[in-house]
This record gives C-alpha cells, sequence and structure tokens, in this order.
C-alpha cells in the first residue's frame, strides 16, 4: 500500500534531515539557493520544493530522495513497476514531465 505524505510530514522530514547535518535554515538556503524563508516554509508544510530544489537538497544534505520520502511499503519491484504504468497513463502532460524529471534524478543517483 502507498502512504502519500502530507506537506507537513514532508518539511518535518527534510527539517530532520538539515537538523542531522548541524545547518540552520540559512544556511541550507544558501547552500540550496533558495531563500530563507522558502526554506521555513517547507519546513512547516507551507510550501513544497520543486523536482530542481529537492535535487539540491538531497547534495546538500547527504542523503537521497526516498530517505527523504519513504512513499511506499516494502513491494517488489515488478509491483511496484506494474502499479506505474497504470497510474502514468491519468496524469496530465505537467505532471508527467514531473514524473519524468524526478525519474530521471533517481537513476542519475543510482550511477553516480
Amino acid at each position: 500500500m502507498t502512504k502519500v505524505l502530507n506537506q507537513i510530514e514532508i518539511g518535518t522530514m527534510i527539517k530532520t534531515a538539515r537538523k542531522r547535518k548541524r545547518l540552520t535554515q540559512k544556511e541550507l538556503a544558501e547552500k540550496v539557493g533558495c531563500t530563507l524563508a522558502h526554506i521555513g516554509r517547507i519546513e512547516i508544510g507551507a510550501a513544497h520544493p520543486s523536482i530542481k530544489l529537492l535535487g539540491e537538497l538531497q547534495g546538500v544534505l547527504d542523503t537521497i530522495i526516498f530517505d527523504l520520502f519513504p512513499f511506499f511499503e516494502e513491494e517488489d519491484k515488478q509491483t511496484l513497476f506494474s502499479r506505474l504504468l497504470h497510474e502514468l497513463p491519468k496524469l496530465k502532460k505537467a505532471k508527467l514531465k514531473t514524473v519524468v524529471d524526478l525519474v530521471v534524478l533517481m537513476t542519475k543517483e543510482d550511477h553516480d
């Protein structure tokens, strides 16, 4: 079963990873190229990070996206692939592009 995280949970996970690295919000904002206010809004769940910002966060926080966002409980690879193929046709073009960008980012980290 998939667990969809809400913005507050995502913000909490980013805040935890930031604190683990002993960074202030200001330091993190400077390192990822966004404003202190935006990091603050993300951490309280009032905003969400873009795919580009997720990539920056993953680098600065020395983590991978799935460490920040454990979207799936244990499922085998074939089940996950089948579910993905079932859901993709339902997406509008802009959201489909976001999914593709996220997959590209995640496969890049697997090859680095």
